[in-house]
């Protein structure tokens, strides 16, 4: 089947209507260098708070060492100035650190103080080489700028923000690293550029009508963009050129003339994609090698097109309804006439063949037989090409003229030089007979924590939620990301990636996030303490505040011991009966045996007065206080206990003192109806227990017990599910969300397959043997031996 002149036309676009784009971004690049502030701004060497409207004149210029903090509600207007060179010099610069927290009701605003809005009329926010803490801005709206955000060698934290009527929305030029949450990025030339190993996520975003792009990555950049919509954005959705290899992930690319482009040695991952409505679905040319796995790619004009050595690993897609081809192999996409082109590698040029480790032709296309090897082939198996497709493929078999492939079945012949060269084939057996049910989006429900803060009883507003992701250092200082405070009915929410965090509130008092509350002021560490956070759904997590105690210092009765004496104070007073726990690193997350072993450090818990005294040597320690209701002392805290956190953690007494401390401690509050911990807490504890020994029946030091769902687990992996480090007596306890059958096994070490020396076995030695667990019951007595890796 030839293509009609409409058609090829449409597949192979004249060059002349791509030349925009690719100018664009080389002015683009050659405009950064001169975002330097040469007027003369306003300096901040010093905290500072801005709030009300706020005329920054010709800019300001934010110091090492100091933050600025703009309050809900701000606008900021900047003077359309320019430097002597004719650049715009009107830029907020922040070596320091930026906080502006709006909110959804007082957002707040940067902008030109121009009486007629209009694109480029103010340079924009620049950071640059601010690594101190991370810029944060949520509830912002940035219009009529050069560059809305711009800046290197700094991380960047955006919420809920719109950036609008730009020439470039956001522009991470050099290793600017960070988050974009729910952002609207509309109405600019380009939405969003990513150069030079910046490793940006954009999350929940909606990028739609700017004029050239919405996103481009050039230069060795690979951005993470999921879940977001993607739309009516020109020339394309996506544009990557030079290197780039994005992940592109779970979203909606829609009304462009190429949904997502590639040109020149780029290698993005594009997977789990809605790609609609685009007169190109995937266009790439010049040595791309992309993965495309199990989007939808369906009512576009051409699924995919490939041209110039533009071999794409196409797997699990649902590949069709497009209006001409579900696939194209263009004019030029020959490996026989790639081979008599000049290959540039390292400043040289070469003919005939590429140079050693640079090979044009990628791995895949050489290992498919039974094409020749000398032969390009584009790897298009395991897609669904629709009803009508799936029947002429069983009809025709896999050397078969497919109507909806374009390839040299089609157009066998390519000139290069005046010499005819064979085009290259797509291969496309095996094929899907039916859909990919997993083809598509995911849900979109991007993860997060919610929840609410409480002091007895009751909402409290204006309270931070912190994040950290290391208990080690202590949970003092803002953390890794921190909330808004909290509404008037005690909510927040903050929205973090993948991983595992300790929460933390603070507050309401200072305004900047990173001075510690002081005495009075409210704490609160959550029971539940630390929180997975999944790739999809929103934890929920209820803290509950108390007010924050100072310790007292003294002089000990021995020069080389330190003391610690105090109260364990629960909502209706001292606390008897309550355990002291004292750990010397947060390995077993605050919980479990401490030093002292599984009952605590004081024997009986705490006097009636709920007073305790300790005597140690000297060091570093962590301390909470518990008082169970039930008989276990280990896990999470179960409903009815009492549970706290020194909010002094990490405590380093100098030696020969004695230091009197609160630890206030409180009861776990209600679960959200729906939430993980209402689930739990419906089903009751599900779980293994047991002891393990080495051969001579001694507890070997530093392990861990480990249980997953999957017989063949690798122990270098992340497991599932795990107990904190063995108690006194070998015991453990593992918690977990459901029955079901379970291999355990205990290892010590941090991860990566066990080393010499390590402690390793399995419950069963070499056969893993299986465990079955009832939701809500605990299975007793798992016990079983490790030995030493040799």
């Amino acid at each position: 089947m030839s293509l009609s002149s409409a058609a090829a036309g449409f597949l192979a676009p004249p060059r002349a209507r791509r030349i925009p784009l690719v100018t664009f971004v080389a002015a683009a690049l050659a405009m950064f260098p001169a975002m330097r502030v040469s007027a003369a701004p306003q300096v901040i060497e010093t905290d500072t708070i801005w709030e009300g409207t706020v005329d920054a004149g010709e800019g300001a210029h934010v110091l090492k060492g100091a933050t600025l903090l703009i309050q809900p509600g701000t606008t900021v207007r900047f003077a359309p100035t320019r430097d002597e060179a004719g650049n715009l010099a009107s830029r907020l610069f922040v070596n320091g650190t930026i906080i502006a927290q709006g909110t959804a009701e007082k957002p707040i605003t940067f902008m030109s103080s121009a009486k007629e809005a209009r694109r480029g009329a103010w340079g924009g926010i620049v950071v640059e080489k601010s690594v101190e803490r991370a810029n944060l801005l949520r509830h912002v709206v940035i219009r009529d700028a050069l560059i809305g955000i711009s800046g290197t060698h700094s991380i960047l934290v955006a919420e809920d923000i719109a950036i609008r009527d730009c020439v470039t929305g956001l522009y991470a030029f050099q290793e600017l690293n960070g988050w974009v949450f729910q952002g609207k990025i509309a109405g600019n030339d380009v939405g969003l550029q990513f150069n030079q190993n910046s490793t940006f996520h954009v999350e929940d975003c909606e990028i739609t009508g700017n004029a050239r792009a919405g996103v481009l990555c050039v230069l060795s950049s690979s951005p993470k963009i999921r879940f977001s919509t993607i739309a009516d954005n020109g020339e394309s959705g996506i544009h990557c050129v030079q290197g780039s290899s994005p992940l592109i992930a779970g979203n909606t690319i829609r009304g462009h003339r190429r949904g997502v482009s590639m040109e020149l040695q780029t290698r993005p991952w594009i997977v789990q994609n809605m790609i609609t409505g685009n007169e190109t679905g995937i266009s790439g040319e010049k040595m791309v090698f992309p993965r495309i796995e199990g989007n939808v790619i369906t009512g576009n004009g051409t699924g995919i097109y490939c041209n110039y050595s533009a071999y794409m690993e196409i797997h699990g897609n649902n590949l069709h309804d497009n209006r001409t081809f579900g696939l194209v192999v263009g004019d030029n996409m020959s490996i026989l006439m790639q081979n008599k082109i000049p290959f540039r590698h390292l400043g040289q040029f070469s003919f005939n063949a590429s140079p050693p480790g640079a090979d044009t032709v990628p791995h895949q296309s050489r290992k498919l037989n039974p094409f020749p090897e000398n032969a390009g082939v584009v790897d298009a198996r395991t897609n669904w090409w629709g009803a009508a497709a799936t029947t002429e493929m069983e009809k025709l078999g896999e050397n078969g003229n497919i109507s909806v492939i374009e390839d040299y079945f089609d157009k066998p012949d390519t000139f290069y030089q005046e010499e005819v060269y064979r085009r290259d084939r797509v291969a496309f057996a095996p094929w899907e007979k039916e859909p990919v049910k997993q083809a598509g989006p995911p849900p979109s429900d991007y993860s997060g924590i919610v929840g609410k803060v409480t002091f007895n009883g009751n909402p409290v507003a204006g309270v931070r939620v912190h994040a950290y992701s290391d208990a080690e250092k202590g949970l003092r200082g803002e953390g890794q990301v921190f909330s808004p405070p909290t509404a008037g009915d005690g909510s927040f929410s903050l929205n973090v990636s993948t991983g595992t965090y300790y929460l933390v509130a603070k507050g309401p008092t200072p305004p900047f996030p990173f001075n510690e509350p002081g005495s009075d002021a409210f704490i609160g560490y959550f029971e539940g303490n630390p929180v997975t956070v999944g790739s999809v759904a929103k934890e929920t997590a209820n803290l509950r505040v108390i007010r924050r105690a100072t310790p007292v210092v003294t002089a000990g009765r021995d020069p080389a011991r330190i003391g610690i004496e105090g109260v364990v104070l629960g909502p209706a007073g001292p606390v008897a009966g309550a355990a002291v726990h004292v750990y010397t690193d947060a390995k077993q997350n605050f919980r479990g045996p401490d030093i002292f072993g599984p009952q605590g450090a004081v024997v009986g818990g705490t006097d009636a007065k709920g007073t305790f005294s300790l005597d140690l040597p000297p060091g570093t320690y962590f301390l909470v206080a518990s008082k169970r209701q039930g008989s276990d002392p280990l896990g999470a805290p179960q409903p009815g206990d009492l549970y706290g956190y020194f909010d002094g953690n990490p405590l380093t007494p100098e030696p020969g003192t004695k230091t009197a401390i609160t630890i206030q401690v409180a009861g776990a509050v209600d679960p959200a109806p729906g939430s993980r911990q209402a689930a739990t807490a419906a089903k009751g504890k599900t779980g293994i227990r047991g002891k393990v020994t080495d051969p001579l029946g001694k507890v070997p030091q530093g392990v861990y017990v480990f249980a997953s769902a999957d017989p063949d687990f690798k122990p270098g992996a992340m497991p599932p599910h795990r107990s904190q480090v063995l108690g006194a007596d070998g015991s453990y306890a593992i918690d977990l969300p459901s029955g079901g059958t379970y291999y355990v096994g205990a290892r010590s070490g941090d991860g990566g397959p066990p080393l010499p020396g390590e402690w390793h076995g399995f419950l069963g030695e070499k056969t893993p043997r299986p465990v079955t667990v009832e939701t809500g019951r605990v299975v007793e007595g798992i016990d079983f031996v490790v030995g030493k890796m040799e």
